[in-house]
């Protein structure tokens, strides 16, 4: 049996120390320079087509005058407002399918009694005030 007893003259000695900074940081320093540069082609795509884009809004998404806070309320404006496009777009389409329209047209057109909208003519020379007030007498 083993005994561990608290009155030994040499303490333990403390654990070894290894030091993983510097292997850590070059690891991540090299993922990260790996990331970036595949990330890089597909963040200036994403940039030229939001700013070429012809939905209102989304071009301030990426804009490079804003700060955080207006590009994510532009953000979030965009996104809100295509929920709900395609929510009354899905709402139309269902309507379309479950509901029918029934149109009926009348084919007595022969009969039908449609006016001609009135003329005004108005002649670019200003009328006469003498003839005018004699003719409304």
């Amino acid at each position: 049996m083993l005994r561990l007893s608290s009155s030994s003259s040499s303490p333990l000695p403390p654990p070894p120390t290894v030091s993983l900074t510097n292997c850590k940081r070059s690891n991540v320093s090299k993922h990260f320079t790996k990331l970036k540069k595949f990330m890089h082609p597909i963040n200036a795509f994403i940039v030229g087509y939001f700013n070429e884009s012809v939905i209102h809004g989304i071009k301030y998404v990426v804009k490079s005058g804003l700060t955080i806070i207006e590009r994510f309320i532009w953000f979030s404006l965009v996104t809100i407002s295509m929920y709900f496009s395609i929510k009354i777009g899905l709402q139309s389409v269902d309507k379309y399918y479950t509901k029918s329209t029934v149109l009926g047209l009348e084919r007595n057109y022969y009969y039908w009694n449609t006016t001609m909208p009135s003329v005004t003519i108005c002649p670019l020379a200003r009328l006469n005030k003498r003839l005018f007030h004699d003719y409304i007498r």
